[in-house]
C-alpha cells in the first residue's frame, strides 16, 4: 500500500476531526462518553515516529484509515475522568501509561529506536480503553433499552 501522496493520507485525518469537532453531541458527560473515537492524534504522532522506524507506512497507513473512520462512526468510548464504572482504573491506567510513553520517548531519543516489551507494553492501556469502552457502551445501550421499554 503506497502512501504517496502522504497530504491525501494526513487530509483523512483532518477532515475526520473536522467533523468530530464540529459535532455537538460528541461529548455524553452525564453517560461518561465520547461519541465517536476521541480525537487522540497527539498520541497517534507520538506512536508514528516510532511505528514508521519499525514496522514501515503500511501499518502507518492502516491505522490513520482506522482511526479516522472511528472518529465519525457513533460508537461509543469512555470520557475517563467521567466514568461511571472502573473512573480510578481509568485514570490511574492514563497516568501509568503517561510514565511508560515518557521512557520510551526516552528510549527512542537515547538509543533511536525502543524495545519491543516496551512498545507492546505501552500498548495495553490503550486496548484495555477501547475494549472497557465497548463493554461499558453494550452495558449502558442494554439498561437504556430496558428502562425505555418500562
Amino acid at each position: 500500500m503506497a502512501s504517496s501522496p502522504a497530504w491525501l493520507w494526513a487530509s483523512l485525518a483532518l477532515i475526520a476531526s473536522l467533523f468530530a469537532f464540529a459535532n455537538v453531541s460528541a461529548k455524553q458527560e452525564d453517560a461518561g462518553f465520547f461519541v465517536g473515537f476521541p480525537s487522540y492524534w497527539n498520541v497517534f504522532a507520538f506512536y508514528t515516529a516510532v511505528w514508521l522506524h519499525l514496522h514501515g507506512e503500511t501499518l502507518v497507513l492502516a491505522l490513520l484509515l482506522v482511526f479516522s473512520l472511528t472518529s465519525v462512526v457513533r460508537l461509543r468510548y469512555v470520557y475517563p475522568t467521567r466514568a461511571r464504572r472502573w473512573h480510578h482504573l481509568f485514570l490511574w491506567g492514563s497516568w501509568l501509561w503517561f510514565v511508560v510513553l515518557l521512557v520510551l520517548l526516552w528510549e527512542f531519543n537515547v538509543k533511536g529506536a525502543v524495545s519491543t516489551w516496551l512498545l507492546v507494553g505501552s500498548l495495553v492501556y490503550p486496548g484495555l480503553y477501547v475494549v472497557l469502552s465497548f463493554y461499558l457502551d453494550l452495558s449502558s445501550r442494554r439498561v437504556e433499552r430496558t428502562q425505555y421499554q418500562k
